[in-house]
């Protein structure tokens, strides 16, 4: 029985498997990108589509990262590090990698990318203590897109940026099966 369902993309509880284990963390992103993911999944039955997108503010996690990210530096400046040393995955490519594992489901390709974030105004920036100017890198969307041999899709997009007043972190993760669910969580700072 557990053969045929994984022939056709049906997913049980995920509960039972050996490579479950590795969805069983602790963390706020174990929490929103693995767990309760992988709980959604665990209630849906031929699973086509799995989409996420996460919004996370820089300032939370200092200035390697906000380095990282170019904050502050120039869109070209950023596009000709991409160019020339391609850039290093962030967590939405392992996020998706650890589900499809979960799943006990066969990775058939994996693609990303990362696109810069620019303010048409001024940013302040509590990680590098500065103000970011117009038109400056405020952050990144990371994008990673997993197809697997038995059929579902899975995509996660990261939006790391400095925060305006008022912006909080959310996730929204949706999954297009048999039923369709959705999951969103608000100001999860």
């Amino acid at each position: 029985m557990d053969n045929s369902a994984r022939a056709r993309a049906i997913i049980g509880c995920v509960g039972q498997t050996k490579q479950c284990h590795a969805c069983v963390l602790w963390g706020a992103q174990d929490v929103f990108w693995l767990n309760l993911v992988a709980g959604l999944l665990g209630a849906s039955h031929l699973i086509e589509e799995v989409i996420g997108h996460c919004r996370w503010n820089v300032d939370d996690y200092g200035p390697e990262v906000a380095n990282h990210l170019f904050i502050g530096k120039s869109k070209e400046a950023f596009d000709r590090f991409v160019d020339a040393s391609a850039w290093s995955e962030f967590v939405a490519r392992q996020t998706l990698e650890t589900l499809v594992s979960c799943l006990e489901l066969t990775v058939r390709s994996i693609s990303s990318d990362v696109t810069a974030i620019t303010s048409n105004k001024w940013v302040q920036c509590s990680s590098l203590g500065a103000r970011i100017l117009p038109g400056a890198m405020i952050g990144t969307i990371d994008r990673a897109v997993v197809l697997t041999q038995e059929g579902p899709r899975f995509e996660f997009t990261m939006k790391g940026r400095v925060y305006m007043d008022g912006e909080t972190d959310n996730n929204r993760w949706r999954v297009k099966a048999e039923p369709d669910l959705e999951l969103k969580c608000q100001n999860t700072n």
